[in-house]
């Protein structure tokens, strides 16, 4: 699964626009080759006060989603920590393999407002549905 740069009907913290200020959004992920596994560690770090805060509260996740596109292998994992760690099956895996990170909606959040959305989103609202992405961190 390739992130590409779209517009969206709401601000989403990402590193390629500017619907955010004083914000970030990143991910540190580690693979180790095993004989017949692949280990993944995915570190998160958040620096946004209202999206911990959704977390923190359990409207909003982090979420790993891993994609090999040869053998169309595919595998969601979610928490609340800041911290993944995964095991893949070799015999899953061909070729390349896609790891995206995001923050989604882990219910329904209404009246979604950030502090730190860019001045054309200041005093904005929106209803967001669960599984809406809050962030998009780097992938692998």
């Amino acid at each position: 699964m390739k992130i590409k740069n779209k517009i969206s009907p709401y601000p989403i913290l990402f590193k390629y626009n500017d619907d955010f200020i004083n914000s970030s959004f990143s991910s540190d992920i580690n693979a180790i080759n095993k004989p017949n596994h692949l280990d993944l560690k995915i570190n998160f770090t958040l620096n946004d006060d209202t999206i911990l805060n959704l977390i923190k509260d359990n409207k909003a996740v982090y979420l790993v989603h891993a994609e090999c596109p040869i053998t169309s292998f595919r595998k969601l994992t979610i928490s609340k920590d800041n911290f993944i760690e995964l095991t893949l099956p070799s015999t899953k895996l061909r070729g390349k393999l896609e790891i995206c990170t995001f923050v989604v909606a882990n219910c329904e959040i209404k009246k979604y407002s950030n502090h730190n959305f860019h001045e054309d989103y200041y005093g904005l609202e929106f209803d967001l549905d669960k599984g809406n992405i809050l962030a998009i961190g780097n992938g692998k």
